[in-house]
Formats: structure tokens, C-alpha cells, sequence
């Protein structure tokens, strides 16, 4: 097999990796329950990572909500500009007044998700990334998330 005159081994798959992950804040002042698992996969540089985090303590601090991922992003630059966004859906959050879809997302050179939200606000969009403060002792969040990496 060829594609642009290349041959079958020089399009071989040869860096693929799956696994579970358990996710850990990166922020002091809140704990998830390490009774569920998240997965992800790595294909290339190409890293999708899907899960589930249940809040079991907060401070209610202005700390961000961050997540550790199991890879670093890429940097931006040398051809990559990186922002790895992804779906999520949540119950018993305290969210911001006028804000909604909450989205999961990577920042180049990050080995974190932070979550973000959206509001129009007077005919301009605006988001807001959330804290501790948003959520609360029952916290669930349901995410998935891809983006580019170089290791």
C-alpha cells in the first residue's frame, strides 16, 4: 500500500497507548473520589481523555478548578497551536448567574483541564473559568477532552 509514494511501514501506527487515569486536583482546597476512573487514549500525538470526577471536599476558595491530565499538552509553536476543548455536562454546581455551556479544556504547554463557561453579555461573548467556589460537596462532572501532545 502507498499514499504520496510513501509505503505501508512508514504509515504504520506505531505509537498507540490506553489506559485509566485517576484524577487529582492541581489546586489545594478540593478532593475528588478516587473510586472513579477515568480513560484515555494516545494515538501519535493525538491524547482523548474521558472521565468522570466527583467532588468529595472544597474550600470554596477562588482557586481554579483544575484537573491533572495524563499528558502535557504541546507547546504553542513549531506548527502547533494547541487548545484541546471538550464536552461536558454536571449536577450540583453553584454556576455563575447568566452562564452556561460549561466545556472542558487543555491550554497549550498544560498538563491540566480547567473548565469554562459562556454568556452573551450584551451582544459580545464572554466566558469564565470556574473555581472552587462553583462547586459543592456533590459535585459530578462527566467530560471528555482531546488535544495534541509531543511526548
Amino acid at each position: 500500500i502507498s499514499f504520496n509514494g510513501d509505503t505501508a511501514a512508514a504509515n504504520a501506527l506505531n505509537d498507540y497507548e490506553e489506559g485509566t487515569v485517576t484524577f487529582a486536583p492541581m489546586n489545594s482546597g478540593i478532593a475528588f473520589s478516587s473510586s472513579y476512573k477515568g480513560r484515555y487514549t494516545k494515538i501519535g500525538e493525538l491524547v482523548t481523555v474521558s472521565g468522570y470526577i466527583v467532588v468529595t471536599s472544597h474550600s470554596g476558595s477562588n482557586n481554579t478548578f483544575n484537573v491533572q491530565m495524563p499528558f502535557t499538552s504541546a507547546a504553542n509553536g513549531n506548527g502547533y497551536y494547541t487548545r484541546g476543548v471538550g464536552a461536558t455536562f454536571a449536577k450540583y454546581m453553584n454556576f455563575p448567574s447568566n452562564y452556561q455551556n460549561m466545556v472542558a479544556y487543555v491550554g497549550g504547554g498544560e498538563n491540566y483541564m480547567r473548565l469554562f463557561m459562556t454568556r452573551n453579555a450584551g451582544g459580545s461573548a464572554d466566558w469564565y473559568q470556574l473555581t472552587h467556589n462553583h462547586a459543592t460537596s456533590n459535585t459530578a462532572i462527566y467530560f471528555n477532552v482531546c488535544y495534541t501532545t509531543t511526548s
